[in-house]
């Protein structure tokens, strides 16, 4: 059985650069150009925003699970309204910085997808609180989508393209 040290130590993301993409590019559920989907986009928001409106105080290990799925699902809504399709989440977390994500949203990510591994696979505890960061990068990704027009989608389409390509 692996141990939380190793699946950290697995982490594709580096430094909060995007110079080792080309192995997301390789694996079959990595990084594709899908057709984008406005109504699909929706869909990943409201269900982020419904998991935000279930977090419980009292059930600490299942909040982080949902906070992160709330972050996981807000950004992966901007990626499905640019035909973007990524299954390896280490992959799409570092897709964020097409999309200008701060420095904060990025780190942020990445320390919740690690608290959620260890609650969720290994019995771990966490105290952390993961809300109100949950439900800024939920607002902010709100936005993100409301400012993704068709030139946008096509600019950050072509840079995929390019990544693939070069």
């Amino acid at each position: 059985m692996l141990s939380l040290e190793i699946v950290t130590d697995l982490l594709i993301y580096v430094g909060g650069s995007m110079d080792n993409l080309g192995w997301c590019f390789r694996q079959g559920k990595g990084i594709r150009i899908v057709e984008p989907s406005v109504e699909i986009a929706r869909e990943y928001m409201k269900d982020a925003k419904r998991d935000l409106s279930f977090v419980d105080k009292k059930e600490p290990k299942w909040n982080i699970i949902k906070e992160y799925y709330v972050c996981y699902n807000s950004f992966y809504s901007l990626l499905v309204r640019c035909g973007i399709k990524c299954e390896i989440h280490d992959c799409t977390i570092k897709l964020m910085e097409l999309f200008d994500f701060e420095k904060k949203f990025r780190d942020g990510m990445i320390d919740l997808k690690r608290e959620r591994i260890n609650v969720q696979y290994y019995i771990g505890n966490s105290e952390r609180d993961y809300f109100d960061f949950a439900s800024k990068f939920l607002s902010f990704c709100e936005v993100k989508l409301l400012g993704l027009n068709d030139l946008v989608v096509k600019e950050i389409r072509s840079k995929i393209r390019g990544m693939i390509d070069g």
